[in-house]
């Protein structure tokens, strides 16, 4: 049986409620942010003779690559995003009532 569109994009839209899973939505979206930086570095790299100038291979596989390093990046420390990405969703979930 095939789900309302309706009922999928509420799940999506959902925002993470455990606290692991808010943790790692944070550092998945650090990572994104960190390949998007290191995009404008990798353009020239088809152009260039050097071990990674694979030409049309190398920018098949490019995507995935950034990804990697991204991943790899965000791994060891990252840009330090993800503590205040996971505390701005953590609060989005769990809203505190303000005292009056």
């Amino acid at each position: 049986m095939i789900k309302p569109v309706s009922a999928s994009l509420n799940r999506l839209q959902a925002p993470p409620q455990t606290p692991q899973a808010i943790r790692a939505e944070a550092k998945k979206f650090e990572s994104m942010a960190i390949a998007q930086f290191l995009k404008p570095m990798f353009q020239t790299i088809g152009h260039a003779e050097a071990p990674f100038g694979a030409g049309k291979q190398f920018q098949a596989f490019q995507p995935i690559f950034l990804q990697a390093v991204a991943s790899d990046m965000e791994a060891r420390g990252g840009l330090g995003l993800a503590p205040a990405i996971e505390a701005s969703l953590t609060e989005s979930a769990h809203p505190t009532i303000p005292k009056p």
